[in-house]
């Protein structure tokens, strides 16, 4: 927001204004592009309130306790599958030295024969939460065609960490078309735990420049990361990258101080003070 002597009014702006939302990232080394900011520009002596926002109707509300239960499901599902992943790294690893050692040296005898490689079977959990993870990955990330993922520990390891943070709020759903109003939060220096920050009050009583000093009233969504972003020494060749998302939500009132001028006309010392 930037408050300006050339504007006069507030006529000029829409109810609702909205900025770029984040590209999601790629291959080739590519990042997502970040959303095109919006320039709100105010008459000088603007005064800005925040208005908070509750879930009006029921409906909201449980919409929005069912998606926290359908995440709770995703992040089970991933750990599971994430703890199951790297049993199976082990196993293999173990494994495959043992059989290029048998290759390196032959073999002497059947009873020095590595048995061929067995995979173990999933743990069986619920459909629904089966489901749930599945919804989630589709919106999270973008899979490079033909990708198998859904057993690689750098993959699950990046998952997790994404549904751990939804689940705490610090970050939101990309890509969701109906969002709900982000409640702005920030960490406590003393305690390390998120709160809730206190509703915005601006009075802009001078003048601001867009490159020197706008106000920033709310941060756009995160662009997607490309694949180098996932790097790992077990991975050198990452085959995903994750969606941009949408921006933060705030609802505003803005009023305009009026300024006027006030004259007395009469003779003098004839009681005006």
């Amino acid at each position: 927001m930037v408050a300006t002597p050339t504007v006069t009014s507030l006529s000029h702006l829409p109810k609702t204004v909205r900025a770029g939302a984040g590209a999601s990232g790629g291959g080739k080394w590519l990042a997502g592009k970040r959303g095109e900011d919006v320039v709100v520009r105010v008459p000088v002596g603007t005064v800005v309130r925040e208005v908070k926002i509750e879930p009006n109707s029921e409906e909201e509300r449980e919409a929005e306790e069912e998606e926290r239960r359908e995440l709770e499901w995703a992040w089970q599902v991933n750990k599971v599958r994430l703890h199951e992943a790297e049993k199976r790294e082990v196993r293999w690893s173990s494994w495959k030295k043992k059989r290029d050692l048998q290759v390196k040296f032959g073999i002497k005898g059947d009873d020095e024969e590595v048995e061929p490689w067995q995979e173990k079977e999933e743990e069986e959990l619920p459909r629904e939460w089966e489901e749930a993870l599945s919804s989630f990955r589709r919106v999270l990330f973008t899979m490079y065609p033909q990708a198998e993922l859904t057993g690689h520990p750098s993959f699950l390891t990046t998952e997790h960490h994404l549904l751990s943070k939804m689940l705490s709020k610090e970050v939101d759903l990309p890509g969701k078309k109906q969002r709900r109003p982000r409640r702005r939060r920030r960490r406590n220096s003393s305690t390390n735990e998120l709160e809730e920050e206190p509703l915005l009050y601006l009075d802009l009583t001078k003048p601001s420049s867009t490159k020197e000093d706008p106000i920033l009233l709310v941060s756009g969504g995160q662009a997607g990361l490309g694949n180098p972003s996932f790097l790992t020494h077990q991975d050198r060749s990452p085959k995903y990258a994750t969606k941009g998302g949408e921006g933060e939500m705030m609802r505003l009132e803005l009023e305009v101080k009026s300024t006027g001028e006030v004259g007395l006309v009469g003779l003098p010392n004839a009681g005006k003070r």
